[in-house]
């Protein structure tokens, strides 16, 4: 956006403050008359990116927005990989605490069906994928993960988990879904 800014004008501080409420994202460039030094700087705190002093050049102009867009889409890209890096650190401390977690309970990683019930129960901690009695979309996406079949994948858990339960004293043996539901349950509200 490019703006014809009077700094002794209080329409312009106001005008730049409603800009910077409708989007905060707009570059501002702004240009004018000579003016004091302070008023300028004040100007370019509000939101004003660049000022220019009129006559203004067009192909000074053109090379400052050319550089405020390059230095925008730098921004954006840094933004998304610090975000990119931010879910990373996220997943990791997710699987790190679900494997302490099935140890702790008496899975040890070398049992076969370790890296599903793992994955599963990553899977499952998502509010929205949390597995019922009769959903078995979980097995569908070990399935995809693993390239395996879900029969082998359900058997391989089912002796994990039950040697769990086993290992716990629970008398109660628990489906493979029950137990990955529980336990989804159980991290979640651990780690709030």
């Amino acid at each position: 956006m490019i703006l014809d800014l009077q700094p002794d004008s209080f329409d312009d501080v106001e005008m730049l403050e409603i800009i910077n409420q409708i989007s905060k994202n707009s570059i501002v460039i702004g240009t004018g008359d000579s003016s004091p030094e302070y008023k300028i700087k004040e100007l370019l705190e509000e939101k004003v990116q660049y000022f220019l002093m009129k006559p203004v050049k067009k192909y000074i102009l053109l090379e400052r927005i050319k550089f405020l867009l390059k230095e925008r889409k730098k921004e954006k890209f840094e933004l998304f990989t610090n975000c990119e890096n931010y879910v990373k650190n996220i997943k990791k401390k997710r699987e790190s605490i679900i494997i302490k977690f099935l140890y702790q309970i008496g899975a040890s990683p070398s049992m076969k069906g370790f890296e599903y019930l793992k994955d599963a129960i990553y899977y499952a901690m998502d509010e929205k994928n949390v597995p019922y009695k009769n959903n078995k979309s979980i097995y569908n996406i070990l399935e995809n993960l693993h390239n395996q079949d879900s029969v082998s994948i359900g058997k391989s858990m089912k002796r994990v988990v039950d040697l769990i339960c086993i290992k716990n004293k629970d008398n109660k043996k628990l489906s493979n879904l029950e137990f990955i539901s529980k336990s989804a349950l159980n991290l979640r509200l651990k780690m709030m």
